[in-house]
């Protein structure tokens, strides 16, 4: 198989075991590439890849065309949005507010990555639509979070090495600041408790429970 047939191998498996090299493939491949080329780009939409409730696969998040005037607290400043009111809060930080410390990880909740405050509460971003919030709601980021709990914990984080990739940590750095705003003293419990919805695909848990410990240390003396 010579390398231009190589290369059709890799653009489509299904014509290549059929009829590897062959004119057919060559022409259909090429007819392919012509289409997209030609294909309208067309106005940008607000297209967010969100997973729906059921598991599945990831599918594009479109604004309703009804739209309203929105108003939540952010980090102390209150905010005014045109977005619709199923958007969810953490497409509102990252894209309308360029907040980008919250991240996506699943879009259901399970992972932790997009974990803000919300009245002082862990909440998980990619679930909580904007129109639930109300003005009187303190939305806080990990770009705002601060405090003795926030100190005590973002000094710990370093102080022991625990990131890693870094993808899950501001979510893992929010949950651990609710817990020890609350709670000073932790048990392990305390701690599984607390974490066990933040999902660390590089497997820090060793090195983010003892970052804990230490930092509710540090808040006690």
């Amino acid at each position: 198989m010579n390398q231009s047939s190589l290369l059709h191998c890799a653009l489509d498996r299904v014509f290549c075991r059929a009829r590897a090299g062959s004119a057919a493939a060559n022409h259909k491949i090429q007819s392919i590439a012509q289409s997209v080329a030609k294909a309208p780009t067309g106005q940008r939409t607000r297209r967010r890849r969100v997973p729906d409730h059921r598991g599945r696969p990831a599918v594009p998040f479109r604004e309703k065309e009804a739209k309203a005037m929105v108003r939540i607290n952010v980090n102390g400043e209150e905010r005014q949005l045109d977005v619709s009111d199923d958007m969810p809060l953490l497409w509102v930080l990252r894209d309308e507010l360029n907040m980008t410390g919250t991240k996506f990880g699943c879009g259901i909740a399970q992972c932790g990555a997009c974990t803000v405050h919300v009245d002082g509460a862990p909440t998980r971003a990619c679930q909580t639509p904007v129109g639930m919030l109300t003005p009187d709601s303190k939305v806080t980021t990990i770009e705002g979070v601060k405090g003795k709990a926030a100190q005590a914990v973002q000094a710990a984080w370093q102080k022991l090495d625990v990131v890693q990739c870094g993808y899950c940590q501001s979510g893992q750095i929010m949950s651990a600041i609710a817990l020890l705003t609350d709670n000073q003293n932790p048990t392990d419990q305390d701690i599984d408790a607390a974490m066990d919805g933040n999902v660390c695909r590089c497997a820090t848990y060793v090195r983010i429970r003892a970052a804990i410990k230490d930092a509710a240390q540090t808040m006690r003396a």
